[in-house]
């Protein structure tokens, strides 16, 4: 799981998000959003907390999966996408972010 940064709010959401869910995940920091969503794109990083405004280029081109978004109510901006306590027996932050990965990774439960 990258993120933009050790201590950032990305990485803060993810490490909530991993204590909440019960679910264990590597954290991967890059120096910047920018890099960690190149190794998403390619393939190094299999999921990605990051501000919806950097991913919905990639998640509208089918490039990226949306998996859920943070805040407590539907992003309009990612209507179909789940909330993460809609998801999981959380709720998380505020602020908007959205956690995404490649569209070929499998989804959870998937082999």
């Amino acid at each position: 799981m990258g993120s933009g940064g050790v201590g950032g709010i990305t990485h803060i959401t993810a490490e909530l998000f991993k204590m909440m869910a019960e679910v264990e995940m590597v954290h991967v920091p890059y120096r910047g959003v920018a890099p960690a969503l190149t190794d998403l794109l390619g393939g190094p990083v299999q999921a990605l907390f990051a501000n919806p405004a950097q991913s919905i280029p990639y998640t509208g081109a089918g490039k990226l999966r949306a998996l859920a978004i943070t805040t407590a109510t539907r992003s309009e901006a990612l209507p179909d996408i789940p909330t993460v306590g809609g998801m999981a027996r959380c709720s998380l932050a505020r602020q908007p972010i959205s956690a995404s990965s490649s569209p070929g990774r499998p989804r959870s439960g998937e082999r």
